[in-house]
Parts: C-alpha cells; structure tokens; sequence
C-alpha cells in the first residue's frame, strides 16, 4: 500500500512539509499526486505565476513520484466543492458576503481549483488498491474540500497537513486541523503526559499569559467603561468556522447570531446584557449586513451593542461583568486569565479543556488559569515534526521570499 500525497498548495512551507512527510514515511513508498487545473489557477494566499509553480513542481519531480491529474471535461461539479469554494473566497476577500456574482473572476479560479481537487479524489478512489493514507493540505479550501468529502465517504485514511505555530516545521493532524473538539481532547491527553518539568511550563505558561493580555487589539481600547453587566457576549468573526464539512469535521458552530439567540433563550432580557462585536468585522465589506439581524435583536431586548469599529475597552466589559460568553473568539482566553467566569458555547478545545479541568482532574476554580496557559502553549507540540535540517530550512526561506515577491505582485480579481 502507498501513500499519496496532495500538493495543493504551492507555498514554499507547505510544499516542503510535503516533501518532509515523504522523507519520514518512505520516499518508495509514496506518491505525490497534484491537479492540473491546480497548476493554472490561484487559491487563498496563492498568487504565483503558473511558471512558478511548474519549476517547483520539475525540481520535486528530479527526486519523487509525481502523478500529475489531468483535466476531465466531463467532470460532473461536485456540490461537495461549494463549501471549499466559499471558503477561499471569504478568506481571500475578508468578506463573508461574498458571492460570485461580486467576485466572479476570482470565483471562477477557485471553482477550477474545486474541481480539480475532485479529479485527484476521483483518480485515488480508481486506484487498483486502496492508499495507505493520503496527506492533503489544510482540507478547507478549494483546492482540498471536495477530495476530502470524496475520499471520506470511502473510509479512505486522511491526514492533514498545515503551518505550525513553531518556526522550523509543522504540523501533521490524523484529523481535520479545524476540529477544535477533538484538539482539545488531544491538548489535554498531551498534557497529562507531557514530560516538561513544570518550573519550564510555569515560565512558558506566565508569557503565553502575558502575551495574550498584550496583544494587537489591545491598543484599540480607548474608551474606559464603568457600567456593569450581568452578562457580555463576545462575537466572533464571521466566516472564522463556518462552511466547515461538519460531518468530518466532527463539529457545529452555531455563529454569531445563534449566539445571541442562545443567550437571550437561556437569559432573557431581564438581566443587563452587553454584546461586542469582534474588531477583525471592521475589514469585513458585509458586516453591516450579517451584524444588522444582532443590532436589531439587541435593540428589541434593550441589550447594549458595541460595533467592530467601538474603542470601547474590551477588558473593562470582562472586568464587569459576573459572566462573559462566547463561542469560538479567542477573547476567551484573555477573560479567564483576567480571572472571569466565562461560558463557552459550541463544540470548541476551551470547551474540552474546562470541563476536564474541573470534572476529572478536580482543579480548583482559582487555579484554572494557571493550567488553562499552561496546557494552551502546547500547542506547539501537538502533531508537530521539524523539517529535516537546518539547511533544508534555510532553502526554504529562500523560496518564501520569492513567492512574497511574486504575491506581491498579484492581479486584483
């Protein structure tokens, strides 16, 4: 049995990952397989000429087995492929309105990508036997969606590769890498068996803290806030875990208007309630639109709004208010090191993380910060492999700086 590796993204750490994973598991027993169409269309931070891609793809071709999928003109558009589609076409666009009809040459170039991810499914399920277990890039985009939903349904073993937060590698998930659930689970078994001696994980945990309660959005707080709340909703951004493929992904976000939903079915509008806005909606061109059934649900319940663009001080709300609620902004994280009690709605790793703190390792509810930064930085570890050598790394920083030069000098779509 093989292993077959999709390249679908021509970015230098992901297709050196590739190459990284070929090492580990065999370069005999492993092929890499790529889309024609893939070659001749962009994809979410992707905008290499095709030339490019193609000398990245002749040198590979100098030291592995390459199957190169060809175009089908009769494949049939999977509807499996929309969700990929709209995927890079919100992430690209930092839209979360965004349609073909506002996009359409662009949307065009994903529907290629789409398909030609459908064509590599379609010649892994043709095979005379079964892979081992295929690598695909990230799973969500364009480029990877509709394989996945093909190869899925066939019980064909998945792995996903994706950057890491670790400069010098990156991360292999024997599971899709935005199930945050089963993150969680896997962040706290990790945990409970790491071997860092806890004077180091102490240190690590207290800057973790430190940089979280610093970071960028920080310096947008400009107005002080002295009312208090019973309750503040944090929203999140909109397109951050939607068009997932729940049924792999194993998970369901209820977004930001079922979180305000959930709050007033569980809280009413008896209790003072403050609902904000994430900040990142401010470069989203259809925020007033997907934040206007929020304002006028607010209005109606005589909560107070705060918008992407309020300077209003988030640490203030948390700081009063008895509970802070969320579903998957990362905000969360800054309420419980201020020391909030918080309320985590939806299938997401904090979910996991506070009730195994609490229900099975019996930790008290003043020293649940402490372990929460602790067990958040590793992260790093978790499904985490180095590329081969130093050397390998530094070819590789050559080549980012080429395809930095290259997107820089994109076509607007």
């Amino acid at each position: 049995m093989k292993n077959y590796i999709v390249i679908n993204d021509f970015r230098s750490i992901p297709l050196f990952s590739a190459v990284s994973i070929a090492l580990r598991t065999g370069v005999k027993q492993t092929k890499f397989i790529v889309s024609h169409r893939n070659l001749n269309s962009i994809e979410y931070g992707q905008y290499m000429p095709n030339w490019y891609k193609k000398i990245k793809l002749k040198i590979l071709k100098c030291f592995f087995d390459i199957i190169v999928v060809p175009k089908y003109p009769d494949t049939d558009f999977h509807q499996s492929a929309l969700k990929g589609i709209v995927s890079s076409l919100q992430s690209i666009t930092c839209d979360s309105g965004a349609t073909e009809k506002l996009y359409p040459v662009l949307t065009e170039a994903l529907k290629q990508q789409a398909i030609g991810s459908q064509e590599i499914g379609n010649y892994i399920l043709s095979l005379n036997e079964a892979p081992k277990v295929v690598y695909i890039f990230n799973g969500r985009t364009a480029s990877a969606s509709a394989c996945v939903y093909l190869l899925h349904n066939e019980n064909i073993n998945i792995r996903y590769y994706e950057y890491s937060t670790i400069v010098g590698g990156y991360n292999d998930y024997p599971y899709p890498c935005h199930s945050s659930f089963q993150l969680g689970q896997s962040l706290m078994e990790l945990w409970r068996k790491n071997t860092i001696s806890k004077p180091e994980l102490f240190v690590r945990g207290l800057n973790y803290e430190n940089e979280k309660l610093n970071n960028t959005f920080v310096k947008s707080y400009v107005t002080s806030v002295s009312d208090h709340y019973d309750i503040v909703v944090f929203l999140g951004s909109d397109h951050e875990y939607t068009n997932l493929q729940t049924e792999i992904v194993k998970m369901k976000a209820i977004e930001n208007i079922g979180l305000v939903e959930h709050v007033l079915k569980k809280y009413g509008s008896n209790k003072k309630i403050a609902v904000k806005a994430h900040p990142n909606q401010r470069n989203d061109p259809s925020s007033l639109v997907s934040l206007k059934p929020i304002m006028d649900l607010c209005k109606t319940n005589g909560y107070t709004y705060f918008g992407p663009e309020s300077g209003v001080s988030s640490y203030d709300l948390i700081r009063n208010s008895s509970l802070v609620i969320v579903e998957y902004s990362s905000i969360v994280l800054d309420a419980i090191f201020l020391g909030a009690n918080v309320e985590v709605v939806g299938d997401r790793d904090l979910k996991v993380i506070l009730k195994q703190l609490v229900e099975i390792d019996k930790i008290a509810p003043g020293d649940i910060k402490y372990h929460v930064r602790e067990i958040m930085t590793l992260y790093n570890e978790l499904f985490f492999h180095r590329f081969p050598s130093i050397f390998v790394y530094q070819v590789i920083r050559i080549f980012e700086r080429i395809d930095q030069k290259l997107n820089k000098l994109k076509n607007d779509l």
